[in-house]
């Protein structure tokens, strides 16, 4: 894991899980679904939206959370073979900051 700081106490984190064959078995999308259930219910938050994304042709989801009527939390969350890789920005504000960064984001190699 690794967190950034920006400014109003807006944080960038990038991560990543590895899962086995198995848990794959069950289906790439619900992986991502389940990250983004774990996140909601950390956060007590509500999922404001959803949607298909895709990051040199790995399939991923975009999410934003929402609390007390305001994205704090958005997501990208892509599956790489067997490993998760979101990359999240979080915050009071985010929205300032959260395209460029998401938008940034690239697989290595």
């Amino acid at each position: 894991m690794v967190i950034g700081e920006g400014s109003n106490d807006t944080l960038f984190v990038v991560s990543y899980c590895d899962y086995s064959n198995a848990d794959l078995k069950k289906g790439r999308a619900k992986t991502a679904r389940l990250c983004a259930r774990w996140s909601r219910r950390q956060l007590r938050g509500t999922l404001k939206s959803e949607s298909k994304c895709e990051l040199d042709g790995h399939p991923g989801r975009d999410i934003a959370i929402a609390k007390d009527g305001q994205v704090i939390v958005r997501t990208r969350i892509y599956l790489v073979k067997n490993r998760l890789v979101p990359s999240d920005v979080a915050g009071q504000r985010p929205a300032n900051e959260s395209e460029a960064f998401l938008d940034s984001f690239r697989l290595l190699k």
